[in-house]
């Protein structure tokens, strides 16, 4: 739950110690299995797209630690 978090409108996974070849079959299953837009960016990160983090809050969001909620959640100013 801690190698992710929220950017801009979209939310980055640090996958950058990973090869590559494997960073590009994962953002396939994402995209095939879970139907998540995903981009390759700068050291390896993968980054899911604005219009897939409902989709992605949807499937994250039941197995998520109450004090890691925060980087799914937009952050709402009182």
């Amino acid at each position: 739950m801690d190698d992710g978090s929220r950017v801009n409108t979209g939310f980055h996974l640090n996958t950058n110690g990973f090869e590559r070849t494997h960073v590009e079959i994962l953002t396939n299953v994402l995209f095939n299995k879970f139907n998540l837009n995903c981009s390759i960016q700068s050291r390896n990160r993968i980054y899911i797209l604005k219009n897939s983090m409902p989709q992605l809050i949807s499937i994250i969001e039941p197995y998520i630690i109450p004090s890691m909620l925060y980087k799914i959640k937009p952050t709402q100013i009182n």
